[in-house]
């Protein structure tokens, strides 16, 4: 009975873990940006600090030297593509980086890509990808080309992405597709099922739903302004990228003219009007 106490626990637990995980949407700026410099650092920083998947592209661009990158520490995974150029920064940690997916392109060609960082005597001397990883080529026949080692026996699970340290579907360094429950799958449990007792599909009570590459229980809330403090809060430079791809805002927009034009006093730059194209995907506003 203890044991399947524990089991459950445990299960419970990579439940929970799974959905704590800090994901955050990316940009598309390419090698533009709106105001300082150091409001432009100041944007990276609130946005990605903790952050573990992008979902999206990570661009750094146009950084001067002695700039602290230690907020990127925790990126595991970016889906989108990694842009680094026209900056004089010595070093980028990204050590925890495993996965760049590469869903979208930089230039419609590269997942990663890294240009024009060197000015005088200034320049990118490494990327700290310690942990960026790529699918072995030399591995048996049986494998096709996904192993951890060239015997045989040392093939990685059909799911995995970007490499293994096991052939279990829980050992992939990243999922092909989606992860549930620590393991990596073709898809999420699906909201049917098909009774093959009654001949019907009924409600499938283990469903999930999926959010980039993991399955969540419940789909998390996109980043609006909060309706307990919608009068002092406005849509503005510093906060339209949260809104990437938010189908659902929970709480209220506010379009004003210090949020439209900028502000002096707050440090907020001007909007630029393209990017409010991002509420094209907006259906629901609570």
């Amino acid at each position: 009975m203890r044991l399947q106490v524990l089991a459950l626990l445990l299960l419970y637990l990579q439940g929970a873990s799974a959905q704590t995980e800090e994901v955050c949407t990316g940009t598309k700026n390419g090698l533009s940006y709106t105001g300082s410099s150091v409001q432009h650092y100041n944007m990276m920083k609130a946005h990605y600090n903790g952050c573990e998947i992008i979902t999206g592209n990570l661009e750094i661009t146009l950084m001067v030297q002695d700039i602290d990158f230690s907020f990127l520490g925790s990126v595991r995974e970016v889906t989108g593509y990694v842009l680094i150029a026209t900056s004089q920064f010595r070093r980028l940690p990204l050590e925890q980086l495993r996965v760049i997916r590469g869903t979208t392109l930089y230039d419609k060609e590269w997942a990663l890509s890294v240009f024009l960082n060197f000015e005088g005597q200034y320049g990118l001397e490494s990327l700290g990808l310690t942990h960026l990883t790529v699918t072995k080529t030399v591995c048996a026949p049986q494998c096709h080309g996904r192993c951890f080692g060239p015997s045989p026996h040392q093939c990685c699970y059909t799911e995995c992405a970007g490499g293994c340290n096991g052939t279990k579907d829980t050992e992939c360094i990243a999922c092909e597709h989606v992860k549930h429950l620590d393991a990596c799958v073709s898809q999420c449990p699906r909201s049917l099922i098909y009774n093959k007792h009654a001949f019907r599909m009924e409600p499938n009570p283990d469903a999930m739903y999926q959010y980039g590459s993991r399955c969540l229980q419940k789909c998390p809330m996109c980043e609006g302004t909060d309706s307990s403090k919608s009068e002092r809060q406005t849509v503005d430079s510093k906060n339209i990228d949260s809104f990437i791809n938010c189908t659902k805002i929970q709480g209220s927009l506010h379009f004003l003219v210090t949020g439209i034009d900028g502000d002096v006093f707050n440090d907020i730059a001007p909007l630029d009007p393209q990017k409010l194209k991002v509420f094209s995907t907006v259906r629901e506003i609570t």
